[in-house]
């Protein structure tokens, strides 16, 4: 997925990698036996990789062209290479020991790609930020099929080689304990999305030597009395199973699990869990005796309470990081305060209806304040005619008015 952070990487110069469609100078790249400057030496190592024939004939002069190793305006007659009125040998046993061969050279590799992507659903900002970008900058962005994005299949020789170190990164939404993954089943079987390319490129990241897979996970879901563990001793669905455990973060920290046994993966699993619920985890661990009965939870992995991550968020939020949408968004204030608002009256309606109702009443009978006036019109909510438009409108009142009191 194409998405507009990817291109705040890119400003930054974060996103800086570049692959190219050709094994051979991707394993040049890697090695380090060549660079994206194009210098003598480049043709020497194509040359020893046997990606190139001396002499040099039509089909490596094009292929050199493409890639930006020979300047655009080369061409070769009866085994000379010219460039304007420049001729060199296209022997290259000669041409390497010209000083003039430089001449005949392009500055940097073309033709690579920072992002293979499959899709992409970007706000209208990132829609502007592309179309304002030149031809040869939008090439650094590549849409491919999902085949080629999501699985080492077909062309795999070079798919390594691009993908060399690759942190395969995906969210889910359970874990056990023992890092086998629900990310788009829930308890009951009941489906919630479809898996997408996550068990793709986990199998990736397990094929490759110098890969690995990345799981993201909230460590808490609902709030209130629907507080719920996303950490679990088991869980009835399962996307990714234990077998390709590898990193799971949570905002609570890093659990590295690739080759851990079940007792040291379960003990990892109990540090970056929500501490409201490790004293559960770890009784029912012990009771099958997947942890020792003598184990004792480090002090400093008991504080993993949403406070913690508030405080240490609180001296970037000042400087203005971390904001609800640190790279921008298509909602509007009223928008965005009207989905924070109702999905907290959903959490207060569960969790004490009857001041709730009580609240919603007292707006349903009330003159309407002119405050939220902007938000009513986006609900279209601001002269309801109907009984339920009239209910609608209470609800979403009582809703902004909570979070404008804050209690």
């Amino acid at each position: 997925m194409f998405v507009d952070s990817f291109l705040n990487l890119y400003d930054n110069g974060i996103i800086k990698r570049k692959v190219y469609d050709d094994y051979t100078i991707q394993k040049l790249l890697n090695q380090k036996r060549i660079s994206a400057k194009i210098v003598p030496d480049t043709l020497t190592a194509l040359w020893g990789f046997n990606a190139i024939t001396n002499p040099l004939c039509d089909k490596d002069v094009t292929y050199l062209k493409e890639y930006g190793i020979l300047a655009s305006d080369v061409s070769l007659d009866n085994n000379v290479l010219k460039r304007g009125r420049q001729r060199i040998s296209a022997d290259l046993n000669e041409a390497l020991c010209d000083p003039s061969i430089e001449d005949f050279l392009g500055t940097q590799l073309v033709g690579g790609n920072l992002i293979h992507a499959t899709l992409m659903i970007p706000p209208r900002q990132m829609y502007h930020r592309l179309n304002g970008m030149s031809l040869d900058e939008k090439k650094l962005f590549a849409l491919r099929d999902s085949l080629f994005v999501n699985t080492l299949y077909g062309e795999e020789r070079l798919k390594r080689a691009q993908r060399s170190h690759g942190r395969f990164i995906n969210f889910t939404l359970v874990a056990t304990l023992f890092a086998a993954a629900a990310s788009e089943t829930v308890e009951h079987q009941q489906v919630i999305s479809g898996i997408g390319g996550q068990l793709d490129l986990v199998h990736m990241a397990n094929a490759m030597d110098d890969a690995r897979s990345i799981l993201l996970l909230n460590a808490t879901r609902g709030q209130g009395k629907r507080l719920r563990s996303n950490i679990v001793f088991e869980y009835s669905a399962c996307s990714i199973p234990r077998q390709m455990r590898d990193i799971i973060v949570t905002e609570y920290g890093i659990a590295d699990l690739q080759g851990r046994s079940d007792e040291e993966c379960a003990i990892a699993m109990l540090k970056i869990a929500d501490s409201r619920f490790q004293t559960d985890l770890l009784a029912q661990a012990k009771k099958y005796k997947k942890i020792a009965p003598d184990y004792i939870l480090p002090n400093v992995f008991k504080d993993n309470f949403p406070a913690k991550v508030t405080r240490l968020l609180a001296n970037f939020q000042q400087d203005e990081f971390f904001g609800p949408f640190p790279f921008g968004t298509d909602l509007s204030d009223e928008e965005y305060q009207l989905a924070t608002a109702l999905k907290q009256f959903a959490v207060d309606f569960r969790d004490r209806r009857t001041d709730t109702l009580f609240r919603t009443a007292g707006n349903f009978f009330s003159t309407k304040p002119y405050q939220f006036k902007k938000h009513l019109v986006r609900m279209d909510l601001d002269h309801p005619i109907t009984l339920a438009e009239k209910f609608q409108q209470a609800i979403v009142l009582t809703a902004l008015n909570r979070m404008a009191v804050g209690d």
